[in-house]
């Protein structure tokens, strides 16, 4: 009989270099912290039934997909990249995984 061993994705960081132009020229680069997954997105964890509720909470709420939205691009400025026209390719990614359900969400959205 296998050994199984339970484990939960509990949270992750998303760190950006905020000196890229200085660490281009031979600076040390400064990482910092961008944002903390659950702490932005109030989620108990980073598994399946945690992301499927992001993802019904991004559909319905425009603040917390505007917030997406700017984390997206990693501290970019002015580089929106997700906005009303496309966000449906953003929000069906994060459900349905394959490619005849991606198209069925995609398509239905449209």
């Amino acid at each position: 009989m296998p050994n199984r061993i339970a484990f939960a994705l509990t949270d992750s960081a998303r760190f950006c270099l905020s000196n890229l132009a200085a660490t281009a020229k031979g600076a040390l680069p400064n990482r910092q912290v961008e944002y903390v997954y659950r702490g932005t997105y109030a989620i108990a964890d980073l598994m399946p039934a945690s992301r499927a509720t992001l993802a019904a909470r991004l559909e319905s709420d425009a603040t917390l997909r505007k917030r997406f939205s700017e984390l997206y691009a990693v501290t970019a400025q002015g580089t929106d990249q997700i906005d009303t026209s496309n966000w449906q390719a953003y929000t069906c990614a994060q459900t349905a995984l394959g490619q005849d359900a991606y198209e069925a969400c995609y398509c239905a959205g449209k």
